[in-house]
C-alpha cells in the first residue's frame, strides 16, 4: 500500500509498483494547461486531468478538433471548466499569445503539459528542405516559448509542475 502525506494545496501523482495502482490525490480545485490537446497523448492527458477534477486550458493548432475536444470534455465532466484557444505552438508569437490568454483566464497554473510534437519522415539525404527546422520549432521551441510565457506565474505562486512530452 502506498501512503504519501501531503500539505494543503499540493497534488500528488504517484505510481505504486507493488499494486500497480495509479492515483491522483487532489486537495483543491486546480488548473492544467495542455498543449497539443485535441488528439492522441494530449487528449488522453486532458481526459485524465478532467477525471480528477482539474479545470483545463487547452490548445491545438487545429481549431475544429480543439472545439470538438472541448465539447466532449465539457459534456462528460460538467463540474469542471474546460476552455481552449487554437494556436500554433511552434510559432513564437502564437505561443506567447496563448500564454497571455491563459494568464488572463486561469486563476493559477498548477500543471503545464507541453505535448505538441511533429515528425517529418526522411533522413538527412532525402528529407524535404526545412524539415529539421520545422521539427525544432514544433518539438522544442513550442515547449520553450509556452513555458517562458507561463513560468513566472508559477514561480510567483511558488508551486506548479511542468511536464514536457516527447514521443
Amino acid at each position: 500500500q502506498c501512503v504519501i502525506e501531503v500539505e494543503e494545496q499540493v497534488t500528488v501523482f504517484f505510481f505504486c509498483l507493488q499494486s500497480a495502482d495509479f492515483r491522483f490525490v487532489k486537495i483543491q480545485s486546480m488548473n492544467a494547461v495542455i498543449t497539443g490537446a485535441s488528439r492522441g497523448i494530449g487528449k488522453a492527458t486532458a481526459d485524465i486531468f478532467a477525471v480528477h477534477g482539474y479545470n483545463l486550458f487547452l490548445t491545438s493548432k487545429n481549431e475544429i478538433n480543439l472545439l470538438d475536444t472541448i465539447e466532449d470534455l465539457q459534456t462528460r465532466y460538467p463540474n469542471i471548466t474546460v476552455d481552449g484557444k487554437a494556436a500554433d505552438a511552434g510559432d513564437k508569437s502564437s505561443a506567447h499569445l496563448f500564454g497571455e490568454w491563459v494568464l488572463n483566464n486561469a486563476s493559477s497554473i498548477d500543471v503545464l503539459v507541453n505535448n505538441v510534437g511533429t515528425y517529418v519522415p526522411g533522413n538527412v539525404t532525402d528529407e524535404p528542405e526545412g524539415a529539421l527546422e520545422q521539427m525544432l520549432h514544433v518539438n522544442l521551441f513550442s515547449a520553450y516559448h509556452t513555458t517562458r510565457a507561463l513560468v513566472n506565474r508559477m514561480k510567483a505562486q511558488e508551486s506548479g509542475h511542468i511536464f514536457t512530452i516527447c514521443s
